[in-house]
């Protein structure tokens, strides 16, 4: 699948603009570039579930076994109707930095579809809207792996077509990120309104036989939530890095019998080949929560919640990446 094709414009002081499909100026774990400067497997769940986005068609009906798992005020029963967008869309932006001795200041102004990535078009008369502002001390270097610290804000808005009804859908997050030396530590806080997805609905799988897609899924058309992460990492070798995350993801925030905690430590290191291949190996123990089980009056579904949250497993994962 196409995930990037752009064009960028500098024939404007202080106003580049890039046309195409491109990454848009959303989160820190975003923007990274997996290949040289993100040091993870997985991004954190709150980042993997706000920020990267799937969109969803309306259940028509009520499909057996697809009822909601805590009543009518939140859930809905969707499916998907594309993959993941890769944190990119089609769209025009204006950006451009500023440079004044060690500090910089730079900005980011998108307009998209806030549609599919594999149509050009959009699928409704809205446009979204991101914006990101940044500020930088750098202390050395260029490019993805430079040296600096810097803090970032950053905003999404626009309307997704669901059931017949165009929904508002809100991302914004505010964090730092601080490199210097062998030494990085980086934080994000990420907010979310409407259009918050949940797991398969039912949750487990049924006495026919295995979950196989496409599946029914959760869906807050109207849902809230957020989350953070706060991880560190130390290149203790030219060869040799170990990283540490801790993130936390609570979904639906609005709807008490619906709402889910999730907290995931990561423990990581990475081994740099050459200067083109690395491994990378991660251990995540990951928790999942029901934070209101009274407000669950459904046995059923309440016995169903609990079970899968006692039994989210932890992960391990290892991955080489080659850069040519």
């Amino acid at each position: 699948m196409l995930i990037d094709a752009s064009m960028t414009f500098s024939f404007l002081p202080g106003a580049r603009i890039r046309a195409g499909l491109f990454k848009l100026p959303t989160g820190e774990e975003a923007l990274a570039s997996p290949a040289a400067a993100y040091s993870y497997v997985y991004y954190s769940a709150v980042t993997s579930a706000l920020v990267q986005e799937s969109f969803y068609r309306d259940v028509t009906g009520n499909p057996s076994g697809c009822t909601g798992a805590s009543g009518p005020t939140t859930l809905d029963c969707g499916k998907v109707v594309a993959g993941s967008n890769a944190f990119r869309d089609w769209g025009i932006q204006v950006f451009d930095t500023f440079r004044n001795g060690n500090w910089e200041l730079g900005y980011a102004a998108m307009v998209s579809n806030g549609n599919e990535i594999e149509n050009i078009s959009d699928n409704n008369s809205s446009k979204d809207f991101t914006a990101r502002l940044q500020t930088s001390y750098v202390f050395k270097g260029a490019g993805p792996l430079r040296e600096d610290a810097n803090a970032f804000i950053w905003r999404q808005s626009g309307k997704r077509t669901y059931g017949g009804s165009d929904y508002d859908r809100v991302r914004e997050g505010v964090g730092f990120r601080v490199t210097k030396n062998k030494i990085r530590i980086s934080g994000e806080y990420i907010r979310a309104d409407g259009m918050v997805a949940g797991g398969p609905n039912p949750p487990v799988a049924p006495a026919s036989g295995n979950l196989e897609l496409p599946y029914n899924l959760n869906l807050a058309p109207q849902g809230k939530a957020d989350g953070w992460y706060l991880e560190g990492g130390w290149r203790f070798h030219p060869k040799w890095e170990v990283e540490a995350r801790y993130d936390v993801f609570d979904r639906n925030t609005n709807d008490a019998a619906a709402e889910r905690l999730f907290k995931t430590w990561t423990l990581g290191g990475q081994y740099f080949i050459n200067k083109t291949t690395r491994m990378i190996l991660n251990y995540e123990w990951r928790d999942a929560e029901v934070p209101n089980p009274l407000a669950v009056t459904n046995p059923i579904q309440l016995n169903n919640a609990n079970i899968v949250a006692d039994n989210l497993g932890d992960r391990v994962s290892l991955q080489l990446t080659w850069t040519f």
